[in-house]
């Protein structure tokens, strides 16, 4: 540990995220704003300037890649294909941790669901 303590275990689980890296795109220059740990959207995956979008862990809504991808295409759909209404619905993702057993969720949480 960093203060020095030692942690005996059989196992260890490591389920680290990676924050969103665009500092090397210069959004400032662009005129995108954003809040330093993410890039800001509507519900339409509009930046604040006309034709730039983001999405996926840069907007960090749901950090799961089948959730970007699904992203991806619903936007190529809405600027190619005419449907100007599709946008992301990002409730009730499911979500899967990898693990003996697996474990997977969808849906509201049970405090979610009582409220």
């Amino acid at each position: 540990m960093e203060d020095g303590e030692v942690l005996e275990a059989e196992k260890i689980l490591s389920a680290i995220g990676r924050p969103p890296n665009f500092d090397h795109l210069n959004l400032e220059a662009a005129g995108v704003i954003h809040d330093g740990k993410k890039v800001i959207v509507d519900d339409f995956s509009n930046t604040n300037v006309a034709g730039i979008y983001a999405l996926g862990d840069v907007i960090d809504k749901v950090n799961l890649t089948p959730a970007a991808v699904r992203c991806g295409r619903i936007l190529s759909e809405r600027l190619f294909n005419g449907k100007t209404t599709l946008r992301m619905n990002y409730d009730n993702i499911a979500t899967i941790v990898f693990s003996h057993p697996p474990i997977g969720t969808v849906g509201l949480s049970q405090e979610d669901a009582e409220k």
